[in-house]
């Protein structure tokens, strides 16, 4: 590169030109497609217990007869099991919390909020 001479008010200044730019040079595109990094992957467990979802508690009888139509209008089987002053109404079991999910979001998709989902107790 050459020295530029600049004219400025009568005033003569050198101007130093700034060397080219070195190419840049990346090895590390080398150096990974002959290494191999090896990764541990620890197997998933699977669960051994069903899982049931409860969509809702009620006091009355008719109250849960009423959702338990509302669910099988979306094409899906429940069970209304009776505790002490309770009616649950669950469906289910599901052998994988997969496809507990997947109704999961059926349900939702027709509005119908607030299902929960659990292990089975058998």
């Amino acid at each position: 590169p050459e020295e530029v001479v600049v004219y400025q008010n009568n005033i003569i200044k050198e101007v130093e030109v700034l060397p080219e730019k070195p190419e840049p040079r990346w090895e590390y595109e080398k150096t990974l497609k002959i290494k191999e990094v090896k990764v541990d992957i620890p197997k998933k467990q699977v669960s051994k217990r069903p899982y049931l979802m409860q969509c809702g508690s009620f006091r009355r009888l008719n109250d849960a007869e009423t959702l338990k139509a509302r669910i099988a209008f979306q094409g899906l089987n429940t069970i209304i099991k009776k505790t002490t002053t309770w009616y649950r109404v669950v469906l289910g079991p599901y052998d994988n919390k997969r496809l507990a999910e997947k109704d999961l979001h059926k349900l939702q998709r027709a509005n119908i909020n607030g299902c929960m989902i659990w292990y089975w107790d058998l």
